[in-house]
């Protein structure tokens, strides 16, 4: 398990709408489950989803906002916030509803870096929700950043084309097509394995199938792992088993993770979270 420790994962998608966020949280609730401190970084900067569907709201002075712009190193990491009656295991940092939409807008690309190199040490593992432009500073500079990039995408030509365009982009800040894991969410489209591999050049490692009820049950900040688990729902799980096996090389283990238990503890006894977050 020590392979996982410190890993930085990011969730990408070349248009907006297909289920990052989604992903996301599953994919981090997934992790908490294997016995992982996990964080978990919503940088939209319009509509933060990840802490609803988590059921973690952060209170008004704790936000993505804060952990960017303040001056002091010390003063980041206490923005993040679990739900400790809920899964403690997961610290979500992102946007409240009193943050401006513009107000990162003029962001220093160290800014960013400062945040990444500071959560990675925090978590044995580390989710990065991005936006889908290059222009921002939070997607460009975490592209590079994170060990791994899980591209998500509808089956659908439009998809398609618009991430032959970032392959583009990818390739000029040298990053090479090894670091993208590409992902079919929804799988609602008409193309199969093969025409998205012809097309993108990538392989597809996994797809998610998607059910009206999902959406109901996000809203409540329920994600599938807590639904009661219908034959719907399990063949989501199946889905996200195999994305977070794709990323980490590992296969789930039922037994809590030591390194994670350690983590948890260290956590809060260096930086002081179990009074700030909790």
């Amino acid at each position: 398990m020590k392979n996982l420790d410190k890993k930085v994962y990011a969730i990408w998608s070349p248009k907006a709408g297909v289920g990052k966020s989604f992903l996301a949280a599953h994919l981090a609730k997934l992790s908490s489950q294997d016995g992982y401190l996990t964080g978990v970084i919503d940088f939209n900067r319009q509509s933060p989803s990840l802490p609803s569907i988590l059921d973690i709201h952060p209170p008004n002075e704790k936000s993505l906002k804060e952990a960017l712009l303040t001056d002091k190193d010390s003063d980041v990491i206490i923005n993040f916030h679990n739900n400790d009656k809920k899964d403690k295991n997961i610290f979500c940092l992102a946007l409240n509803y009193n943050n401006k939409v513009d107000e990162l807008n003029e962001l220093e690309d160290d800014k960013v870096l400062r945040l990444l190199e500071l959560a990675r040490p925090k978590f044995n593992i580390l989710f990065l929700d991005l936006p889908t432009s290059y222009y921002e500073l939070t997607s460009y500079e975490s592209w590079k950043y994170a060990d791994k990039i899980i591209v998500v995408i509808d089956n659908d030509y439009n998809s398609i084309v618009a991430l032959k365009g970032y392959l583009k982009q990818f390739s000029e800040i040298n990053i090479p097509l090894s670091k993208l894991v590409l992902i079919i969410n929804k799988n609602l489209g008409i193309l199969d394995f093969n025409e998205v591999k012809e097309i993108s050049g990538l392989h597809v490692t996994a797809k998610i199938p998607f059910y009206k009820h999902v959406i109901k049950d996000l809203n409540e900040g329920k994600t599938v792992f807590e639904n009661g688990g219908s034959y719907k729902d399990k063949k989501i799980i199946k889905g996200v088993n195999e994305v977070y096996n794709a990323i980490t090389n590992e296969k789930i283990k039922q037994e809590q993770s030591t390194n994670a238990k350690k983590g948890f503890s260290l956590f809060k006894k260096k930086d002081k979270v179990a009074e700030e977050t909790q």
